[in-house]
């Protein structure tokens, strides 16, 4: 897979993710993507939510893993 078809699958698949996350007042918010390294931030409530980084990693991680390539990592950073 290409590099532009790489990100618009990560693309396509972080916002079907968000969906769930806007339906429990938060929103998903994607820095960057180098290799297949993929920085995200949550805001909203989820900023203050204890579960957070379980999201990142065994959701938003596990997914993009699943659906697109098992090499993925989700990197959490903090919004400015």
């Amino acid at each position: 897979m290409n590099s532009l078809a790489f990100t618009l699958k990560v693309n396509q698949v972080l916002s079907e993710i968000e969906k769930g996350i806007r339906a429990d007042g938060g929103f998903l918010q994607l820095h960057e993507i180098q290799d297949k390294k993929i920085k995200i931030s949550l805001g909203g409530a989820c900023v203050h939510c204890p579960s957070s980084q379980m999201t990142i990693k065994y959701g938003i991680e596990k997914r993009l893993q699943e659906e697109i390539d098992p090499s993925i990592e989700v990197i959490a950073v903090t919004a400015f």
